[in-house]
């Protein structure tokens, strides 16, 4: 068996206010009336997947000598026309960049603290490891999330560093 695929099947024109919603869908031979039994019907509703945005990638940091403040860094990655290699950088694809950053505790991966920022760096102070932590850190365990006004919290990566 397999599905002949043609001009007539096309994207469904749910909008995006509209995820969550259940929807019956019925499909069945074409050659009959849509009320025939040979047609079958399934409830479904869709979360959106395909606005989720991509996790970041190349997550990285380093740590200051001197005032043991982390620059933590990554790159964000795209849905929107992201095969171009001779572009500086990837289309954003979204309407804003936002990210959901997380500190996570190594030992337990309870998180510490959460941050939304908007570019593709988070400065974690001494300050900040001492207030979550007591002292400052040789490592630092993050997650970065990108956030789509559609969507919401894309996919995370995860890194402990050094």
């Amino acid at each position: 068996p397999f599905v002949m695929l043609d001009a007539t099947v096309v994207q469904s024109t749910i909008a995006v206010t509209e995820r969550h919603n259940p929807w019956t869908w019925k499909w069945g031979p074409s050659t009959k009336a849509i009320d025939d039994p040979t047609y079958q019907a399934v409830s479904f509703s869709f979360d959106g997947v395909g606005l989720r945005p991509y996790s970041p990638v190349h997550l990285a940091g380093v740590r200051d000598p001197v005032t043991s403040d982390w620059t933590l860094g990554w790159i964000r990655r795209t849905r929107i026309d992201g095969d171009n290699w001779e572009a500086p950088d990837v289309p954003l694809g979204e309407e804003v960049e936002l990210y959901d950053f997380d500190i996570i505790d190594i030992g337990s991966g309870a998180v510490k603290r959460t941050a939304r920022v908007d570019e593709p760096t988070f400065l974690y102070t001494s300050a900040m490891q001492v207030a979550d932590f007591g002292s400052n850190q040789a490592q630092v365990k993050f997650a970065v999330y990108q956030v789509s006004l559609a969507y919401g919290r894309g996919t995370g990566a995860i890194k402990t560093v050094p």
